[in-house]
């Protein structure tokens, strides 16, 4: 098949649609990439994609990159970020053939990345496939906290317009179906469990954490506000006086000063490092360091039904 995928990320950010779309090439489907400039997760594109790369090919995947303003800290700069792609991915998906047999949508945060691909899927009468990684509008309890606010409700609106504009929609929690059912009256039918998965060149590494007389817990990824990682910091400190362990976290994100300041005024910075962003070539020795490996949700929202695709890797 001719596909035409439509994603807010693409490498060389680090998402699973990536080898997704690289594997549907080896299958032998010709696969064209809707996205926008990197910049996930510091907010900064880098110069070579500022002044070029809007057209190229990638282990065999055609990848057009539309303009957005980097996300940078906060809400409000975070919603600048979204709905610059939005704007500019709804004028660009004009550009687009009309010869594609199939509209996929990876979707992540917001559900608006998704909206583009709706619109070409209804333009020329293809079927539009989503797969569902975040769940709207529940995902914007981080920031919106009543369903009864009106933007709060209006997105959720737009969500289920998306959703319901679907041919099928896979989602990758299996706890997202009765959330679909229920929200969004989706039927049964046209939801399908599909986890995430890991990448299988870890299986032949010797990944044995090494005996170094203490206990490493490690997490690897998104310092965000779903990860609610204070909490995790705010455990670390009932038992910081317990001998022989540390916690070490392996990325960056909008939580990561705050959670640098909380280390730093309750004292845990001797059992607490932050490592910083690393390439994912790296990421075979923070495995190898950890004697447990941290994941965590926050659940004062639906959102705690998600499985992170980090699971599959952990």
């Amino acid at each position: 098949m001719k596909i035409l995928v439509v994603c807010q990320h693409y490498y060389p950010e680090n998402f699973q649609v990536t080898p997704i779309c690289e594997q549907l090439v080896a299958n032998g489907h010709d696969v064209t990439v809707l996205t926008g400039l990197p910049n996930y997760p510091e907010g900064i594109v880098p110069d070579e994609y500022k002044k070029g790369h809007r057209k190229e090919t990638v282990n065999g995947v055609h990848v057009i990159r539309c303009y957005l303003i980097g996300r940078k800290k906060g809400p409000v700069h975070l919603a600048i970020n979204y709905i610059s792609f939005y704007l500019s991915a709804m004028a660009k998906i004009n550009e687009i053939p009309d010869d594609f047999d199939l509209v996929f949508s990876y979707q992540l945060c917001p559900i608006l990345m998704s909206i583009p691909a709706k619109k070409y899927a209804k333009r020329h009468g293809v079927p539009l496939f989503l797969y569902c990684c975040d769940l709207w509008p529940e995902a914007m309890k981080a920031y919106i906290k009543s369903e009864k606010n009106p933007l709060y409700r209006y997105i959720g609106w737009i969500s289920k317009r998306v959703y319901d504009s679907c041919d099928r929609i896979a989602v990758q929690s299996d706890s997202f179906i009765p959330y679909f059912q229920k929200v969004h009256s989706t039927p049964f039918e046209k939801l399908i469990y599909v986890p995430a998965f890991a990448d299988d060149k870890y299986l032949d590494m010797d990944l044995t954490a090494e005996d170094n007389g203490i206990v490493d817990f490690v997490f690897l990824g998104n310092l965000g506000i779903q990860q609610n990682l204070v909490s995790v910091l705010a455990a670390v400190k009932q038992i910081k006086d317990l001998p022989s362990f540390a916690v070490h976290f392996v990325g960056t994100g909008s939580q990561k000063e705050e959670m640098e300041r909380y280390a730093a005024d309750n004292d845990l910075l001797d059992i607490v490092v932050f490592h910083g962003r690393h390439p994912v070539e790296e990421m075979p020795k923070f495995y190898k360091l950890a004697d447990a490996c941290l994941l965590s949700l926050k659940a004062d929202s639906q959102v705690g039904y998600t499985m992170p695709a980090k699971t599959q890797g952990y």
